[in-house]
């Protein structure tokens, strides 16, 4: 991480050694999860867009710029709730600690208030020393799979405790058993506290139950004893009850306003420390039965309208039994009012010869109806009026009791025969009897009554007569079978969950019990109203109803369901012989079928009763019922309701097992593996199939065994330790990286966060979300060997900056010199003060040059530097920017070209001297060339042949001459001085080929460059021209038409360059003279011209920048000529 440290150095202006690398944005742009490096001083100095987008920034140097304010835009709280400040963000306590760290974080944006979940990871990176230098931050968004967790969760308790608190609630008629069942499902289920009131007969409000989670705050509780619901009085109770309708409260200190007429409440609540509160009235049979306040005392649980509608349908059901409990208590005080009248009418008898007419005066007016007859006789002695009323007109006995003028059916159906007869029986055996048998009266109407004779026994003990009391029990048997009725209607309903099913039994249950025929319709996404199930007394009439039904709703005639599920109240139709002839009339031109017409016509005298099926108080459909008039009447509508809101609950419920179901498969779905385990056993008890794919095995291989089982070097032991601070509720949550092992033997890391939660039914459970971290330790590795990229990347360009023969210098945009490499120190030295002013001091400049080179871009003199040092340098100005920038950064070149002018100034000298050297020899050559060429038959041999010799004598000097120049410019006496500096072949090698090519263009080159070479010590000058000769020297002998295969590698220490030809290569003996100076392989030296000079010279040129060249035939054919050359070595 040298190189980072390089670029804040250089930010800061604080160093002029640093350098600042490229940065890193065009590397992990690609990564879709945020990722930042951040500094010690908790700064960010590298992020890449998905980052910036995560924060509401269009690109990373936005981020980057803002870095010390980002963090403001957003409340942090851990998955407790509790706020997480900057210095606990893992990023900045691995820097404090080196360790890796990871939390999961929720993020509030304090502008929008718009929430998602993260999982931070980060990892530290070390200096040299081994500390902390900087963190890698890596975020991934787990907002997805918490909502699907907190769902599910809820969903599956709320589902469980409405069926729970539908069978406990249906298994007692005791009031008071009721009432203790309510507050038990209350709390602490729903409320930390709650108390429960009833509407009493005159309308007043009595409270009747208080509870509380929390056995400490019992004392403060109970005074809310003192304070029942006041009807009237504005507050949260009396109005749930006045609107039927739950009201939600903010209890919070800040909200609470002192009441004069109860100063004890407000405080009670304030040390109750309640936060929110809801009051929901119970609701049942169109009537109020009472209220249930519910109130929260932790700032996590805070009322909503999604919790409105769950409680009232609880409070739905709470109602019911709470009714039927009263109803029940009323039956039972009206059978013991009959027995009571029986008894006191035998005791009236027992005293009949002392009370005389009194005694006859009372029977008759008695409202239950009493017979008194003569034993055994059966002689009627004394009956009333009610008897008549109950009977029916004509029941009266007129002489005897054996008379029968009654059409009487016990229970089961059975005609009642004389001795059936409660009175008769006690008459003929002296028996005490009683009875319950129906009365069909003579127009068909139908009572209910319970009879009870006694007999009244003489001073002898005999018989004397007997006495019977008639009570009407229509209303209260029909009350006692619907509720008989409704309870087991409620234990079929809650014993099945699938939504297809549930919807088919509510339409069986009443057909043919209750009515001839019914129908489900319910309320469609679209909003449409749907018929989804049908039943009828004759199953062959199903699909034709079915048929009718839908030919109705396709031609645009009304449905009254739709005007049910509009209104949200029940309606009855009473279907008159009048009413379905105007039906027929409106279908007979719709090509209804005649079976169609057939059931229309079979609905005369019958009754159509429709009630909405509510559930969380909103309207989900509508059950319709059909039958007679005689067993379908308007004191039949709450019946009717109540048995569609239980129907409505089974199916809500069915749709929420659904919704559960759904979100299991969504469960399924997600990438993180979730499991529950045995708290006590740490056995799965569930698993979704990611964790199935995490393990490679079967549900049924999972489900019962403990995670151990599969995870590599972790026992029981070690991790119910791990786990003891989060079971001793310590501890919420807990992280623990493991290795998971598939049953091919594939190591799966995965990092497992466990968690405890208590299910309603259950109990607690463990939940471990368990996340494959593959492709995050993948990205950790990648984020790793970049860094060590970036190390090179910084130790290459360090190394090119230090061995630059030429100084440097960097120039911010406010004049200050930011950088300067060795070299511009050597040249300007001494100078203390890097300043433009300082560098200007150092510089003769008589024409006044210097400043505009040292400030403007694209300027370039020479100058001299004063003594001692006395060199002269060639100064040049470069903008950073590919276009001038005024004011912004310069890179000024300073070139020592000293020993260029030296050169110069003897090259000129030197030309001078070869200019004269040559002149001889060559006007020697020429002239005697001239006087051969013109002078052909008037010279004898002996002229011609002294001519000749001095052309050859001075063809001699002269190559000899040029011989002498080119060691002496070339190579001197000894080995050639050249300057190291650093090269790049994969720059270079290319761009000579691309050359070369346009000099050959019928050659074939191609270049294979290993990736990533580093720089390589030698002059670039010299380095092409060895290239250009190794090219030019394989397309001579390898054919210009041949393909030419350039290849650049690495090796530890060097950088090889193969050229390979496909010519016929050269003889083994030959190998050590290739490269001396003008040697031709005789075996080769016809097929191309040459003059032996090229591969020597790149031989002398190699060895003096350090390097070595070879030559070797190919086994496939052909030769290889290479080179190789050292590594620039990297300065610290």
């Amino acid at each position: 991480m040298g190189a980072l440290g390089d670029i804040e150095q250089a930010k800061t202006g604080g160093s002029v050694d640093g350098f600042r690398p490229e940065r890193l944005a065009g590397v992990v742009d690609a990564v879709s999860d945020p990722i930042t490096v951040q500094a010690a001083d908790g700064r960010v100095v590298f992020a890449n867009r998905a980052a910036a987008r995560a924060v509401g920034v269009e690109t990373p140097d936005e981020l980057l710029a803002a870095s010390g304010t980002v963090l403001g835009r957003f409340e942090m709280f851990d998955e407790l709730g509790r706020p997480v400040l900057p210095e606990e963000l893992p990023g900045r306590v691995a820097l404090r600690t080196g360790d890796a760290q990871t939390l999961t974080l929720r993020y509030r944006d304090r502008t929008t208030g718009a929430e998602r979940w993260s999982s931070v990871s980060a990892v530290p990176l070390f200096d040299a020393h081994g500390r902390p230098e900087f963190a890698v931050n890596i975020v991934h968004d787990v907002s997805a799979s918490k909502a699907t967790e907190e769902a599910l969760r809820i969903s599956e308790a709320r589902s469980r405790l409405l069926a729970d608190a539908t069978r406990d609630l249906d298994e007692s008629l005791d009031l008071d058993r009721t009432i203790g069942t309510a507050m038990a499902l209350a709390v602490p289920y729903l409320a930390d506290w709650a108390t429960l009131d009833l509407v009493q007969p005159d309308g007043s409000v009595d409270r009747v139950a208080v509870d509380v989670a929390d056995p400490g705050r019992a004392e403060l509780v109970d005074r809310m004893w003192a304070w029942s619901v006041e009807p009237g009085a504005g507050r949260a109770g009396d109005r749930a009850i006045a609107e039927r309708r739950p009201v939600i409260a903010d209890m919070s200190p800040d909200h609470l306003a002192l009441d004069p007429a109860r100063p004890g409440l407000v405080e009670t609540i304030r040390e109750l420390r309640t936060t929110s509160a809801m009051a929901v009235p119970l609701v049942a049979r169109g009537r109020v039965e009472g209220v249930l306040f519910l109130a929260a005392s932790d700032d996590s649980r805070r009322y909503h309208d999604g919790d409105a509608a769950y409680a009232m349908e609880l409070a739905r059901r709470i109602a019911l039994a709470v009714g039927n409990a009263r109803l029940y208590a009323a039956e039972q005080t009206a059978r013991l009012a009959a027995e009571d009248a029986a008894s006191r009418a035998e005791a009236l008898l027992a005293d009949l010869e002392t009370q005389g007419n009194r005694f006859e005066t009372i029977i008759r007016n008695l409202p239950n109806g009493v017979i008194v007859a003569e034993a055994p006789s059966g002689r009627t002695l004394i009956t009333n009026e009610a008897v008549a009323r109950i009977l029916g007109p004509g029941s009266l006995p007129t002489e005897t009791i054996w008379e029968q003028n009654v059409a009487a059916f016990d229970p089961e159906g059975r005609p009642y025969e004389t001795l059936d007869w409660p009175l008769n029986r006690t008459i003929s055996t002296g028996e005490v009897a009683e009875a319950e048998f129906r009365v069909v009266h003579p127009d068909s109407s139908e009572t209910w009554v319970f009879g009870r004779s006694v007999p009244i026994v003489g001073a002898g003990g005999k018989v004397t007569a007997g006495v019977v009391v008639f009570e009407d029990i229509t209303a209260s048997r029909e009350q006692r079978l619907r509720t008989e009725f409704l309870a087991q209607a409620s234990a079929i309903l809650a014993s099945s969950l699938d939504y297809e099913e549930t919807i088919a039994t509510v339409a069986r249950l009443v057909v043919p019990t209750i009515v001839d025929w019914s129908a489900i319709d319910l309320v469609s996404e679209d909003g449409r109203l749907e018929e989804l199930a049908v039943a009828h007394a004759d199953p062959a009439r199903v699909a034709t109803v079915q048929r009718l039904r839908a030919r109705i709703s396709g031609q645009g005639i009304p449905a009254i369901g739709e005007q049910v599920v509009s209104s949200g109240e029940p309606a009855m139709l009473e279907l008159t012989e009048a009413s379905i002839a105007e039906a027929m009339t409106a279908l007979g031109g719709r090509g209804v079928a005649e079976d169609e017409a057939a059931v229309v016509r079979s609905l005369a005298g019958s009754t159509l009763l429709c009630v909405p099926l509510v559930a969380a108080g909103r309207p989900i459909g509508a059950l319709t019922l059909v039958a007679s008039r005689a067993r379908l009447l308007a004191h039949d509508m709450p019946f009717a309701t109540e048995l569609a809101a239980r129907a409505a609950a089974a199916i809500y419920n069915a749709r929420l097992f659904q919704d559960v179901a759904r979100f299991r498969t969504i469960l399924d779905a997600v990438r993180d593996g979730v499991t529950m385990n045995d708290p006590r056993t740490l056995r799965v008890t569930y698993a979704n199939d990611a964790v199935l794919e995490q393990l490679g095995r079967t549900r049924d291989e999972v489900v019962g065994h403990s995670t151990p089982d599969w995870t590599e070097g972790v026992s029981p032991e070690q991790l119910r330790s791990f786990l003891a601070p989060i079971l001793s509720g310590e501890e919420v949550t807990r992280a623990l990286d493991m290795v998971r092992v598939r049953t091919d033997g594939t190591r799966v890391p995965v990092e497992i966060r466990w968690q405890v939660v208590v299910l309603p039914g259950v109990g607690q459970r463990l939940v471990a979300i368990s996340r494959d971290i593959r492709e995050r330790i993948e990205t950790e590795q990648r984020l790793t060997q970049l860094a060590r990229a970036e190390h090179a990347r910084a130790a290459e360009l360090n190394a090119i900056i230090g061995a630059i023969g030429e100084g440097l210098m960097v120039l911010d945009d406010a004049g200050r010199i930011t950088l300067a490499n060795p070299t511009a120190r050597a040249i300007l030295q001494p100078l203390e003060d890097w300043t433009i002013d300082a560098v200007l001091a150092r510089l003769e400049d008589p024409d006044g040059l210097a400043h505009a080179a040292l400030t403007s871009p694209g300027t370039s003199v020479t100058l001299r530097v004063r003594a001692p040092a006395r060199q002269w340098i060639e100064v040049s100005n470069y903008a950073v920017e590919d276009e001038p920038v005024t004011g912004g950064e310069h890179i000024i070149i300073l070139r020592d070209v000293t020993v260029a002018r030296e050169r110069e100034a003897v090259r000129d000298a030197f030309v001078g001297i070869l200019s004269h050297e040559l002149r001889t020899p060559v006007t020697t050559i020429y002239a005697g060339a001239k006087v051969l060429s013109r002078s052909e038959g008037s010279l004898d041999e002996a002229a011609r042949r002294g001519i000749f010799e001095d052309i050859h004598l001075e063809a001699e000097r002269l190559h000899r001459l040029v011989e002498d120049v080119v060691a002496l410019t070339r190579f001197g006496e000894g080995s050639l001085d050249i300057g190291s500096e650093p090269v790049l072949l994969q720059r270079i090698v290319p761009a000579v080929v691309g050359s070369e090519q346009g000099r050959w263009p019928d050659g074939r080159f191609e270049v294979d460059l290993e990736p990533g070479l580093p720089p390589v010590s030698g002059d670039q000058t010299y380095v092409e021209q060895v290239i250009r000769n190794l090219l030019a020297n394989a397309v001579k002998y390898g054919g210009s038409q041949a393909p030419i295969r350039v290849i650049v590698r690495a090796g530890e220490d060097e950088v090889r360059v193969h050229v390979l030809d496909n010519g016929p290569g050269f003889p083994e003996d030959e190998t050590g003279r290739l490269f001396e100076l003008y040697y031709r392989s005789p075996s080769t030296a016809r097929q191309a011209s040459g003059s032996g000079i090229g591969l020597f010279v790149c031989a002398r040129l190699l060895h003096a920048m350090g390097g070595r060249i070879w030559a070797a035939n190919r086994a496939e054919g052909g030769a290889e000529f290479g080179f190789a050359l050292r590594v620039m070595a990297e300065e610290h």
